[in-house]
């Protein structure tokens, strides 16, 4: 089973998140559900997720087509879904970058892309975390880009936010067309 794989995928590219939200892929991959989005080229991290699922040999038979489905095997239609995201604090309290302490959003939005491929428009995708209590989430989202994805405008995308904790659900992804 996946669940028991201990292998590890090393990738090699950028060493920079990109700064455009919501951190559209590089390219149309043929694999994508949103097919009408834009594309961002300076978006290094995206193809970066990318090859290491196929790296990681996640359903490596249908790669660069548009059956590749890496998650299908650890995620069925109709599922609940969650991402854990590293949200500390919105600012990195030992001075150095805010990346070094949080999840930036286009690793969420590339592995974000991947689950509801593999939801195949059922179920529901949460991206959800509990800081530290003195985090400051709307100024976290803000400065790691999370917050643009999220006012997209998607009919996927709702939020509920609390002093300190998050819930972001991708829900629904019957209504995918965004």
């Amino acid at each position: 089973s996946m669940l028991f794989n201990l292998e590890t995928a090393i990738v090699s590219g950028t060493d920079r998140y990109p700064e455009k939200a919501p951190f559209d892929p590089p390219r149309q991959f043929p694999e994508l559900l949103f097919r009408s989005r834009p594309v961002d080229p300076t978006n290094g991290v995206y193809p970066m997720i990318r090859e290491s699922l196929r790296l990681l040999g996640m359903d490596i038979t249908h790669f660069d087509s548009r059956e590749w489905n890496p998650m299908g095997e650890l995620i069925s239609p109709g599922d609940r879904v969650l991402i854990k995201p590293n949200f500390v604090l919105h600012w990195n309290a030992g001075g150095g970058p805010l990346e070094a302490v949080v999840t930036h959003a286009s690793v969420l939005r590339g592995l974000a892309d991947y689950v509801l491929i593999a939801l195949k428009g059922q179920g529901s995708l949460i991206i959800g975390d509990a800081p530290q209590m003195n985090c400051d989430l709307p100024t976290l989202f803000s400065r790691n880009g999370l917050e643009p994805v999220q006012l997209k405008g998607s009919s996927l995308l709702s939020s509920i936010f609390g002093k300190n904790k998050l819930i972001t659900r991708l829900g629904s992804c019957g209504n995918a067309s965004a």
